[in-house]
């Protein structure tokens, strides 16, 4: 992820860049996303694994967040969301993907996760100020 930050101008580029490299890696190594998965279903359902589980995927949003956040600040783009939640639903897209891509083989579109991220961050940060007045509203 680093060396891909390095490439990125603005927030939303790296979330493309990043896409872009995920989607390459789940293309060469389904099975092990697969097994990750399986994996995440199974700690699910015991505790103390999943508190290691757990640890061990706040890791990687935490370090997804500083390169979002490290980006913002760089270019001098203001994040309408925090970094946290752009991880989160990275995160989520990325999994969700891996099953679809399973489901669909060669049909699912090789760019879909990349544009579905950049709808995401986009999208957010369109969300945010009306998330904002329903909360100054109450």
């Amino acid at each position: 992820m680093d060396e891909v930050a390095l490439e990125a101008r603005g927030h939303v580029e790296l979330a493309t860049l990043l896409s872009r490299q995920w989607d390459e890696r789940l293309r060469r190594d389904e099975q092990w996303s697969l097994l990750l998965i399986e994996f995440r279903l199974h700690a699910a359902r015991v505790p103390e694994l999943n508190r290691q589980y757990a640890a061990l995927h706040d890791r990687l949003r935490a370090a997804m967040v500083r390169l979002i956040e490290r980006e913002a600040r760089e270019s001098g783009d203001d994040l309408a969301v925090p970094a946290e939640d752009i991880a989160r639903a990275s995160l989520a897209l990325g999994t969700g993907a891996v099953l679809e891509r399973c489901a669909e083989g060669s049909a699912f579109p090789a760019h879909l996760t990349e544009i579905a991220t950049r709808a995401i961050v986009l999208g957010l940060e369109q969300a945010a100020p009306a998330r904002r007045t329903r909360k100054a509203a109450s």
